[in-house]
């Protein structure tokens, strides 16, 4: 049986990404010979990576979080202190607001706003032929469906790093 391993082969024994596993060698957390080439580049012995399976099992290894496939997220604002600085932001707008007013505060084209209303996340009224959403509908929104838009508009993230800057 051969003595030594390649990158390849190691990855696949742990079960780890590529990325993972090249990291391990290029700072020792595996032992290995570096040949210097571009491609099979580490020699690894079998028996070193039989050892750090053995220790990883007994004592896992906590290795960075650039490994994650998740981002980091941040520090979500409690709901209080949330709706306290969204109104203190809002202050000088009118207590109603139109959809184009909605579109102008959070950055989103006017159909996303309708179809927000649509479906039911924001709440509205129509009165006069005209849509309206009161400003603590909108602030409810923003604490609830609007953490939760993935791909969220410019203003809509400099809103929410201004807020959340404040803690």
């Amino acid at each position: 049986m051969n003595e030594h391993m390649t990158a390849d082969q190691v990855r696949q024994m742990l079960h780890i990404s590529k990325r993972k596993c090249a990291w391990m060698l290029q700072n020792g957390l595996l032992p290995c010979e570096n040949t210097g080439k571009k491609t099979r580049q580490y020699h690894i012995r079998r028996e070193d990576v039989i050892a750090y399976q053995s220790r990883s099992t007994e004592v896992p290894t906590l290795l960075p979080r650039i490994f994650s496939s998740a981002k980091p997220r941040r520090p979500r604002i409690p709901a209080s202190d949330f709706c306290e600085r969204l109104s203190k932001e809002w202050s000088d707008i009118s207590d109603v607001l139109t959809e184009r007013d909605v579109v102008c505060l959070l950055g989103y084209h006017p159909y996303t706003v309708f179809r927000w209303i649509s479906s039911g996340h924001l709440r509205a009224t129509t009165a006069h032929g005209a849509t309206l959403i009161a400003k603590l509908w909108l602030i409810d929104f923003c604490m609830g469906y609007g953490f939760r838009i993935v791909r969220k508009s410019r203003v809509h993230r400099e809103l929410e790093m201004r807020l959340s800057c404040e803690l």
